[in-house]
């Protein structure tokens, strides 16, 4: 199984990311692609809009991107510290044997080597 996992804050949900969401959907044909809006982002402390709120808008922003996108409440309901390692470790759990690509803004790419355990989510995944 083919997963492309793009996770954020989502504070808000704004066009680069729909763009990116977008063009990373149409190079390979992913089984299933997974928007995770973070629970509590642990690399943005200025982000102060809920959860809720924050699941609510990556729904109306992404479920209409392709038919396999699903928006997961999981690190806003599962997880106390939301790291992507642990997010990683479920999704290899939940589903059999998954080929996991992480979707990954620049912004995000430049801080790679500061994420938790940032070596496991290169074990466990292939960035994009």
């Amino acid at each position: 199984m083919k997963i492309l996992l793009f996770g954020g804050a989502f504070d808000p949900p704004h066009n680069g990311h729909l763009s990116i969401l977008e063009e990373a959907s149409r190079y390979t044909d992913f089984d299933k692609i997974i928007v995770m809006p973070t629970g509590t982002p642990t690399h943005k402390k200025g982000c102060t809009v809920p959860f809720d709120v924050r699941f609510y808008m990556a729904k109306l922003a992404f479920e209409t991107v392709n038919k396999n996108v699903e928006i997961s409440d999981y690190e806003g309901t599962n997880l106390k510290d939301d790291y992507t390692y642990l997010t990683l470790r479920y999704l290899k759990e939940k589903y059999d044997n998954p080929q996991i690509f992480m979707l990954i803004g620049s912004d995000s790419l430049f801080s790679f080597k500061k994420w938790k355990n940032y070596g496991e989510v290169m074990v466990n995944c292939t960035p994009v």
